[in-house]
């Protein structure tokens, strides 16, 4: 991998995080392009099930797909919907488990030799810290249905490593597991900085000097080149940690007042919460993303910094987010 030459092709090229990898890559000079995925529907079955109807179904559009990533070295899947509270579990499944089996299969046809899959760290749930291994425990539908997807990926990689191959598979499958996003003009920042600013208090759990896992969208494009481009990849990479806690993150975003709260007394409200509203998917997106904020969750990445991967974003980008 690597070199001159290199090509990269960015499925949901348009999207938020999609967009960013596309400009990223430019920036250094790749040749980088971006290309509008299909729409695939998901009618029974787990994601290989699935993506096998639908390569039946829809022969030409696949073959279309083939033909497009032909000229490409790395095809990136930042497709997908990116709905954490949405509890449409079939649409979902399209778009987060079926879609990424779909690409990898026709990048195996094509030649390309790397998928780099974007998922996200919510596959594991309230895990702490956060790793870079294959287990995941998914709370919601969204969250399930990528951790289908990834399942999916990584055992045709493992498959094909053993010689049975499910319907091809590309040689290198690294998936890509982005922490909370933010950037400007998405919903979850702009929710975040009217939270701060409106509420009278912010509670934080302990002294809030536990790691917020979350990440610029600018640092997530350059972990997902940077992951397109490296030798070796590991199979699983989690998006690196960018030091800011959750004290440090409220008050970044303007909260006029941070409650320190028991650890204990945090966690066992959070989980009441938890238990309160499991049934409802909008209600668990909602408050996954407050529990980033008030209890934080540890982040054991190492795939990336081993590799020389830096987050060239830091605290100044933050704060220009935030203002």
């Amino acid at each position: 991998m690597g070199g001159p030459r290199l090509t990269i092709v960015v499925l949901g090229g348009s999207g938020f995080i999609g967009s960013s990898v596309v400009a990223h890559g430019r920036s250094l000079g790749m040749h980088v392009a971006s290309l509008r995925a299909p729409r695939v529907t998901a009618p029974h079955g787990p994601p290989e099930a699935s993506a096998e109807w639908w390569r039946g179904h829809h022969a030409g559009a696949f073959e279309g797909l083939v033909a497009a990533l032909e000229p490409f070295d790395v095809v990136v899947n930042a497709a997908g919907q990116a709905a954490p509270t949405s509890g449409d579990e079939r649409g979902l499944l399209a778009a987060n488990a079926v879609l990424p089996v779909v690409v990898a299969r026709a990048a195996h046809e094509a030649g390309v030799r790397r998928v780099v899959h974007v998922s996200t760290a919510a596959v594991q749930g309230r895990l702490d810290p956060l790793d870079e291994t294959p287990d995941v425990f998914p709370l919601s539908p969204y969250a399930r249905s990528k951790a289908q997807g990834e399942q999916a990926l990584l055992g045709g990689r493992e498959r094909q490593s053993t010689g049975h191959q499910l319907g091809g598979a590309p040689a290198e499958v690294v998936v890509y597991r982005p922490t909370s996003v933010h950037g400007g003009g998405r919903a979850v920042t702009r929710s975040l900085a009217r939270l701060a600013a409106a509420l009278p208090g912010v509670p934080v759990a302990g002294r809030g000097d536990r790691p917020a896992p979350v990440a610029l969208v600018e640092n997530v494009a350059a972990g997902v080149v940077f992951a397109a481009t490296m030798p070796d990849p590991a199979p699983v990479v989690l998006q690196p940690w960018e030091g800011l806690t959750t004290r440090r993150l409220l008050e970044l975003f303007g909260a006029r007042r941070i409650v320190a709260v028991p650890e204990r007394l945090a966690d066992a409200g959070l989980d009441l919460l938890a238990r309160s509203t499991a049934r409802s998917a909008r209600l668990t997106g909602h408050l996954r993303r407050a529990e980033v904020v008030v209890r934080g969750q540890g982040v054991r990445a190492s795939a990336l910094a081993d590799a020389g991967f830096r987050p060239p974003f830091a605290l100044q980008q933050w704060e220009e987010l935030a203002r």
